[in-house]
């Protein structure tokens, strides 16, 4: 295991171990020390690796006494496949790499990234590891997938610190719970509501900016995507809104 774990920190490939200048060092530190093979080391040895790491993992997150933040962040491989990578962190800030999943055929597809999500809060659950919130790239698909999980979070974490109706001061040994406001915040349809419809707004910008801050980005690009913020908002319900971004984009 120390041998993986050398190979791991130094950024080497697994055949290192077959080099013979390797075997020809160890010989000469001792006789007795015989290198594994490289598919003995990235076999049952990496395996048994893999195993510890994940259940070390899973204990740290699990006795965390606060939740944790589940991290998403979407990427295309050398393959050209569509990549939904997890990192969670705990409430110290630590990051856990946790898995990827292939959502080639569902990147746009908004329920099925959510039933992604809905499938990995399940597994924590089922591993007795708390969430408490959900951060995720630009993507409208994991924005719809990160509002919905966010909200629902946050209205579990308000029901079960919900405040007095009459509130008092806070006694020692007291279970600990939400300040009036910031319960009312998270109960309030309307705050969601609006959380909901500045996502939407947003949603075309992201998609620009996802777009536009490639570095070989072309002029044309950028034309494209102010007629594009142009459209949008011509087609938009709120006219005097509308009409008020258009005169900014008009001035750029």
């Amino acid at each position: 295991m120390l041998l993986l774990r050398l190979t791991v920190s130094c950024g080497w490939a697994l055949s290192w171990v077959n080099n013979p200048k390797a075997k020809e060092l160890f010989d000469f530190l001792n006789l007795f020390l015989k290198l594994p093979d490289r598919r003995v080391l990235g076999g049952d040895i990496l395996k048994q690796v893999v195993a510890d790491a994940d259940k070390a993992i899973e204990t740290a997150l699990k006795e965390d006494p606060v939740g944790v933040t589940l991290t998403f962040d979407g990427w295309t491989n050398v393959k050209n496949e569509q990549l939904l990578g997890t990192v969670i962190l705990s409430s110290e800030g630590k990051p856990y790499v946790w898995k990827a999943v292939d959502i080639t055929s569902e990147r746009e597809n908004n329920a099925a990234v959510i039933n992604k999500t809905e499938a990995m809060l399940t597994e924590l659950k089922n591993k007795e590891i708390t969430v408490c919130a959900i951060v995720t790239d630009s993507a409208s698909a994991y924005a719809a997938a990160r509002l919905l999980k966010t909200q629902q979070a946050l209205q579990i974490l308000a029901i079960n610190f919900k405040p007095p109706i009459v509130e008092t001061r806070h006694q020692q040994g007291e279970t600990p719970t939400l300040p009036r406001e910031i319960f009312e915040i998270i109960d309030s349809s309307t705050f969601w509501d609006q959380i909901t419809l500045i996502n939407e707004i947003l949603d075309p910008y992201c998609k620009l900016l996802n777009l536009l801050q490639c570095d070989k980005t072309r002029l044309f690009q950028v034309v494209h995507s102010m007629n594009y913020l142009v459209q949008f908002w011509l087609n938009y319900s709120d006219d005097t809104l509308a009409k008020r971004i258009i005169g900014q984009l008009e001035k750029r």
